[in-house]
């Protein structure tokens, strides 16, 4: 990881690998409290695009996120460098 952005005041504690039940996860252990002060940071650290090329969950360009994180993602001996996942939510559910 080389960037994480998280809402003003809100705890950032760490990231973790899971598996479970044959799958593997992140665990991400993050305050949830979504601000568009993340969306701005995403923007600068990584362009506009960063967090919505491509597409997402959210349907649309997001107003608010509860964190992000950016890094390299490698997966089966392939590497993704400055993919940055973000969560939000929409009504009572977080997306991703």
């Amino acid at each position: 990881m080389t960037n994480e952005f998280i809402t003003k005041g809100q705890p950032f504690d760490s990231i973790g690998l899971v598996h479970k039940h044959g799958k593997h996860g992140l665990n991400i252990k993050a305050g949830r409290k979504g601000s568009s002060d993340v969306v701005s940071k995403v923007k600068k650290a990584n362009g506009d695009y960063a967090i919505f090329e491509g597409g997402s969950t959210f349907g649309k360009n997001p107003d608010k996120l509860n964190f992000a994180i950016q890094g390299t993602l490698i997966i089966n001996g392939k590497q993704f460098n400055n993919i940055v996942l973000a969560q939000g939510n929409t009504g009572f559910s977080n997306n991703w």
